[in-house]
Order: C-alpha cells, then sequence, then structure tokens
C-alpha cells in the first residue's frame, strides 16, 4: 500500500525551518523581528530564534529553505507579449455548482481521500489552514488544533515577497473560507492589520494543507486530482500542490516539492490562459536544491517544456478546469481532463524520487491548495497590484477568491 497517515498518530515535533521560506538569497537574520508572543498579527519573517518559549520557533541554519521565487527560467518571458495586457479586474462569476464529470482516475484504484467540501464549513477534521513549518505567529483564538502543529511548528503564515498573510478570519472579523453552492472559496481581501502593512503586505487570504499525508510505493501509485476554478485578477496566484509534511516524527526539510498547478497571472511571462507546473528535488538529472523538472514526455500542443507551462485554448480563468496528478515511486504525469472528457495527460517526467538532496526518504506529502497574492503573481512588483481587486467583505463587493469543487487521492 501507498504510505497514508494522519497527523493524528505522530510523535514528537519535526525540527522547524531555520528561517521563513522564501527567496534564497535572502539570508536568515535579515528579516524583521517578530511580534511579540501572543500578538495575533505576529508576521513570519522572523530572525533565528533560541528561546524556551514552546509556542516560539524553534529554528536550526542547518536545515534547506524552499525557493519561492519564479524558476530561473521565468526571470524574462520566451516571447514577451507587446500587445496590451487583458483586463483582469474582479468579474462577477457564475456561481452555480461546478457539473459533474470523469476525473480521470485510472478505472479499478480505490478512492483513499475526498473532501467534497458539499458542508457548510471547512473540515477542521481533514485540513490545516496554515504551512508546516514554524516562523508564524499563534492561530487565531478558535482555530487552535494540535494536530496542524507541533513545538512551534504549523504556524507559517506568509512568504518572503508575497504580500499576503494567510488566516482563518480577516481583519473585519470575517471567514476567509466560505463553502458556497458545494464548493469552498478560498477568499483574498485587502484588509490586512497595520503592523502587516509595515512589512508590505496588504492583504489576507485563505490557504489549506492536509492533515493526511500521502507517498506512492513500488505496488501502491496514487492518482490526486482536484477541480478548480482560478481568479482572472492580476497579482493572484493559486496554487494546487505536495510538501512534506510532519511524518512519524522525521526532521521537517525542504525539497523535494511537486507543483501539479501554479498560476500567477502577472500578463508577463504568465497570462490567463496558461498554468504552471514543475518538481523540485533529486531527479534523473541529479538536481538538488531546487531544481526544475525535466519533461520525458509531453503532448506538444498542450505543454510548452521550455516554460512548464500547460497552454489552454483561451482563458482559463474564471472556469472549473480539473487537474490531476498521477504519482508513482519513480515517476509523475501531470493531467487535465477535460468536461465530459477522458484524462489527458500532457507531461511526464521519468526518475523523480520523493527524498532530500542527501537521498535520504522526505516525510510523506500533505497536498495545499492556497491564493497567493503579489510574487510572482506580480512578476515580483508589487505595487502593480489594485486594492480595488480585493475588496473586504463588508463592501458589499465580490472578494476574490479560488474556489476548489473537490480534492480526491485515488490508490492502485
Amino acid at each position: 500500500m501507498a504510505h497514508r497517515s494522519s497527523t493524528r498518530a505522530h510523535g514528537a515535533a519535526a525540527v522547524a525551518l531555520a528561517s521563513l521560506l522564501g527567496v534564497a538569497a535572502c539570508q536568515p537574520g535579515t528579516d524583521p523581528a517578530p511580534s511579540p508572543p501572543g500578538d495575533e498579527t505576529t508576521t513570519t519573517m522572523p530572525s533565528p530564534t533560541s528561546t524556551d518559549d514552546p509556542s516560539a520557533p524553534t529554528t536550526d541554519p542547518s536545515v534547506p529553505v524552499p525557493d519561492t521565487t519564479a524558476p530561473t527560467t521565468e526571470t524574462t518571458s520566451a516571447t514577451p507579449d507587446t500587445t496590451a495586457p487583458p483586463d483582469t479586474t474582479a468579474t462577477t462569476v457564475d456561481d452555480a455548482p461546478a457539473p459533474e464529470g470523469p476525473d480521470g482516475h485510472p478505472e479499478g484504484w480505490e478512492l483513499v481521500f475526498a473532501d467534497e467540501f458539499d458542508g457548510d464549513e471547512l473540515d477542521r477534521d481533514r485540513w490545516c489552514t496554515r504551512y508546516v513549518y514554524g516562523g508564524g505567529g499563534y492561530l487565531q483564538d478558535g482555530f487552535e488544533d494540535d494536530e496542524c502543529g507541533r513545538g512551534g511548528n504549523g504556524t507559517l503564515d506568509t512568504l518572503r515577497g508575497e504580500a499576503e498573510v494567510y488566516r482563518d478570519l480577516n481583519q473585519l472579523g470575517e471567514p476567509l473560507h466560505v463553502l458556497r453552492d458545494g464548493h469552498l472559496e478560498l477568499s483574498a481581501t485587502e484588509t490586512a492589520s497595520e503592523y502587516h502593512r509595515g512589512y508590505g503586505i496588504d492583504y489576507e487570504s485563505a490557504m489549506i494543507r492536509s492533515k493526511e499525508e500521502f507517498v506512492p510505493t513500488d505496488d501502491a501509485p496514487l492518482y490526486l486530482v482536484a477541480r478548480i476554478r482560478m481568479p482572472d485578477v492580476h497579482g493572484t496566484w493559486p496554487a494546487f500542490w505536495l510538501n512534506p509534511g510532519f511524518g512519524d516524527g522525521g526532521e521537517l526539510g525542504w525539497p523535494p516539492e511537486i507543483d501539479i498547478v501554479e498560476g500567477p497571472l502577472n500578463n508577463v511571462g504568465e497570462g490567463p490562459d496558461t498554468f504552471f507546473v514543475n518538481s523540485h528535488g533529486v531527479g534523473a538529472n541529479g538536481l538538488a536544491s531546487g531544481g526544475s523538472a525535466t519533461f520525458s514526455s509531453i503532448d506538444e500542443d498542450l505543454f510548452d517544456a521550455r516554460w512548464h507551462h500547460y497552454l489552454g485554448d483561451g482563458s482559463i480563468r474564471d472556469t472549473w478546469l480539473t487537474v490531476g496528478l498521477t504519482w508513482e515511486s519513480d515517476s509523475l504525469c501531470w493531467s487535465v481532463v477535460p468536461d465530459g472528457g477522458q484524462r489527458v495527460d500532457f507531461a511526464c517526467q521519468e526518475d523523480f524520487r520523493w527524498v532530500h538532496d542527501d537521498g535520504s526518504a522526505a516525510n510523506p506529502a500533505s497536498i495545499l491548495l492556497n491564493l497567493g497574492i503579489g510574487g510572482w503573481g506580480s512578476n515580483h512588483d508589487n505595487s502593480t497590484l489594485d486594492p480595488a481587486d480585493y475588496p473586504g467583505f463588508d463592501s458589499g463587493e465580490d472578494v476574490t477568491s479560488f474556489d476548489i469543487d473537490y480534492v480526491r487521492v485515488y490508490e492502485g
């Protein structure tokens, strides 16, 4: 069987990362100091900390940190678009339930995890709402959860260069995880506290991270699939991805990582008709410390291997899209499932292994879906963000959201 675990069964807390997950060139110790313990608006930009306070993040300078910048191939656009950029202001979308249809799972595979988001509120027996790492503020009142963090871990709530902080409630006291018409809306509002605005973080947004963790074996591959609707708003960066979880008490670390969908909309290299896929870690080329995937087979009509772009037939924003990943112990295949159609594998990578740079096994993966703001979503120029696209709920206007109809995992 594939390894599947719940954080309920795990032992001691893992070691927290040395510093905020973020741009590799930013060194620990160069970040603003955190707010005092107990401040619910604590930012996730700590310097390395040494303290006996169990609520404070534990840091270890030997642990590598992820690089959340755009891939090196994305520093310039392949073919800069000299035409006027599309209008990416907030638009009203059809809030009818997502249409039923096939999810592309291989015949005979067993459904081992699913959330259809049919209830009235987020199922917190399944999901956490911060990154697995430490370095953020306390969980907000009423949302504390020992399964989501241990010894200061499970609190990280923003990444360097981005303009959002992840919260359960915004500063107006309104929920950012909204279940409506059979789907989950991860909402973003321009309501960040003055404290966060002092660090260039103007927005509050939402994310989910699965408590259950997954990794395939030779005898039990996995198929992970979600039906999503990405916002058609400049500066948004929705993502559906996999990152090591707590495991059975092993140290937290990075890489590996698998990006099933990254959807930055900056209208420079990433427009409304594309999303980006990738993996990070040791692969066929011995890549390490954030090295990018090399693809062994592609559908050239649907995928640009140079830029790792899925190529939509027109805009894929504000419309439902089913995306999946077939994950075997030594390979990956990314896919889309057209409405009423069959799964189409558009890119595959051979010899990918879910291991750390030194070849040791990484903790099983949590599933993450989040709505980032700025960073790659604004081509690393957050001054281009328009607050009018991210109003607060109390304005009576539509609020930008990344919508999720379902998340499912099958085992072969």
